[in-house]
């Protein structure tokens, strides 16, 4: 027998675990609801469940509701459709009536809402603040984390939602926290002496000023201490529930051949001078196009790279009996995978429709994409399609790049992993260029994995890796790795297993 049941919506009753969801927040005014994708009714319909509740229960309140726009329709439909809820949705200051009690609006719109917040303050009303993704607050230079932190004082209720609290390193969990609820981790300092263990290592750095690499002592976190301790201490701010899903991992791997690893030294080697000035990130996007044959300076389109003859078998062999995914990091891929998927269809006549959902695709075309998917279909996603769309209808994601963020990851994989999915299994398929950026990526994944599996146990949209590499072995790995054009030889797998246990 449910202890409390919280449904709004007698068609829509909520189970146990979505129950228990909703009283945290309601017992917890300031708090991370970071529920897996798939569970049923998610964070979405049940942060609004908590919000309509302190509505009834405080007449003085106001719920403002900041979502990213692209999620603006799901967040409309869980108002209208299952809720039955009036809102009000912020496109100028202007439209929003003295009585509006839910306020919807988007990311880009709330600094420039701030005065209506101040007027509804002024007012004598109370706010109720819903921000979903939060995880892109987890960058503290961000202008929506300088935004969101300069109301949370004047706040009454603050609920985060993301599927990711970490982002993509201990500081942005940090971060995230003390933005929620500054007593939970004190200050930075007492965070890091209580749960980071850290050296001093000489590091080279471009200084912009004297346009050349300097060497700096800098401060790197090698490794993390006391995970137990700051797992309870995190219960009391994040509340975390997942449904289980018999989610497959698949490795396919392939090697370049000789004329791929000559242009891919000449372009690494290129990059690394072409790049000096850049920051890393931008080195990481370079070479990814290098091995992903896209691009224009060092790519050679007139035939099937290694890789691109990897996915385009792996999609022949899949194709009959699954609906796939195939996620790219860049739009420069997308016309000409899009391109190749057409030549296989003409080829094999197996593959029906071929969808793309890029930055591009508008929220009208997401939405008929959703609802077309059909047998044999094979959709083309970026970075852009992984977040406020259900793909549901698919069973399996083919990755021919390998996400360098976990907020990425979850977000994507979470596409097919729906509580109301047909598929009894779903599998994710890595595409890696053995010995280069995409073997790294993978590893870089495998390390964010293992903090998130120490504080918050597996998740069930992530694999779980028992490599636990600190930054001292990340540091070893992108020597190898992402330099190997020094030796002219990419690393074998014995060499990056010898790396990986070099700390036990």
């Amino acid at each position: 027998m449910k202890q409390f049941d919280y449904s709004i919506n007698k068609d829509i009753p909520l189970h146990d675990d979505q129950n228990e969801v909703v009283d945290y927040m309601l017992n917890h005014p300031f708090c991370i609801n970071a529920s897996q994708t798939g569970l049923w009714l998610g964070k979405t319909y049940l942060s609004l469940t908590a919000l309509m509740h302190i509505l009834v229960k405080d007449k003085s309140l106001v719920g403002i509701i900041c979502v990213p726009p692209k999620a603006l329709k799901i967040f409309r439909k869980e108002l209208e459709t299952k809720l039955k809820v009036k809102y009000s949705e912020i496109s100028t200051q202007n439209n929003i009536s003295n009585n509006s009690r839910v306020i919807l609006i988007s990311h880009t719109k709330l600094e420039e809402s701030i005065p209506l917040l101040n007027k509804l303050l002024q007012q004598g009303r109370k706010i109720a603040f819903i921000l979903d993704e939060a995880h892109t607050i987890c960058a503290e230079e961000n202008q929506l984390t300088k935004v969101v932190k300069a109301i949370r004082p004047v706040l009454t209720y603050c609920w985060f939602l993301t599927a990711s609290p970490c982002g993509n390193d201990i500081w942005g969990l940090y971060n995230l926290v003390s933005i929620i609820d500054e007593n939970i981790l004190v200050d930075k300092n007492w965070f890091k002496a209580n749960y980071l263990i850290t050296e001093y290592q000489r590091v080279k750095k471009w200084n912009p000023f004297t346009k050349r690499y300097e060497y700096k002592m800098e401060e790197i976190i090698i490794d993390y201490k006391n995970t137990e301790e700051l797992s309870k201490r995190l219960k009391d701010v994040i509340i975390i529930r997942q449904k289980t899903y018999n989610l497959e991992f698949i490795h396919y791997k392939t090697q370049l051949n000789e004329e791929e690893l000559k242009s891919y030294f000449k372009a690494s080697g290129g990059l690394a001078r072409d790049t000096a000035k850049k920051n890393f990130a931008v080195r990481l996007n370079d070479l990814t196009r290098v091995v992903d044959n896209s691009s224009p300076k060092y790519s050679d389109k007139t035939s099937l790279s290694s890789k691109e003859k990897l996915l385009m078998t792996t999609v022949n062999d899949l194709i009959n009996d699954h609906i796939l995914i195939i996620y790219t990091e860049l739009n420069d891929n997308v016309e000409r995978l899009n391109l190749l998927l057409h030549k296989l269809k003409a080829l094999k006549k197996n593959i029906n429709n071929i969808h793309i959902i890029n930055g591009a695709t508008s929220f009208k075309e997401r939405g008929l994409i959703e609802e077309k998917i059909t047998n044999h279909d094979v959709i083309i996603i970026t970075s852009a399609g992984c977040e406020s769309i259900n793909l549901q209808k698919a069973d399996t994601i083919i990755l021919y790049d390998i996400p360098f963020s976990i907020s990425r990851s979850l977000q994507l994989f979470g596409r097919i992993t729906r509580t109301d999915t047909k598929f009894s299994k779903q599998y994710i398929y890595t595409i890696e260029a053995e010995g280069t950026i995409d073997t790294y990526k993978r590893l870089c994944l495998d390390m964010h994995t293992s903090l998130i599996t120490q504080l918050f146990g597996p998740m069930a949209t992530l694999p779980y890796s028992l490599n636990l590499i600190d930054s001292n072995i990340q540091k070893k790995l992108r020597n190898k790795l992402l330099w190997s054009f020094r030796t002219k030889k990419l690393p074998t797998e014995e060499e990056i297993n010898r790396i990986l246990n070099s700390n036990k």
